[in-house]
């Protein structure tokens, strides 16, 4: 996924909540009844910004691979409260949720570590 391709401002009635579990980063989705892939998907990356501009984690992204295709998205737990600016935030939801695009597949792991790491 693409922020370019979404269309802002039109958000569905699903409620999104995002959560790091067992190292996994998932989002859980309270929603009676959505259609609308776009706005699903804006709804999606809003809800993902929001979690990330709360500051528990510092933003990251490896890109060691050398591909544009391939890369790991990072959050890295802190002890103090970080201050993420939302084009910060965006970046990295952008990069974590981007699928890829009808020529390239795109291979986009994630990680969690503690700054010590």
């Amino acid at each position: 996924m693409n922020t370019n391709e979404i269309k802002k401002g039109k958000i569905c009635g699903c409620e999104i909540s995002w959560r790091i579990i067992s190292g996994q980063l998932e989002h859980d989705v309270d929603c009676d009844y959505c259609d609308e892939t776009e706005s699903h998907d804006y709804t999606v990356m809003e809800a993902l910004v929001d979690f990330l501009m709360r500051g528990d984690y510092a933003l990251d992204r490896d890109d060691r691979r050398g591909f544009a295709n391939e890369y790991t998205m990072i959050l890295r737990e802190c002890s103090e409260r970080q201050e993420i600016s939302r084009e910060d935030a965006e970046s990295w939801a952008d990069g974590y949720l981007y699928g890829g695009d009808d020529a390239t597949k795109a291979y986009v792991g994630f990680k969690e570590t503690t700054m010590r790491q």
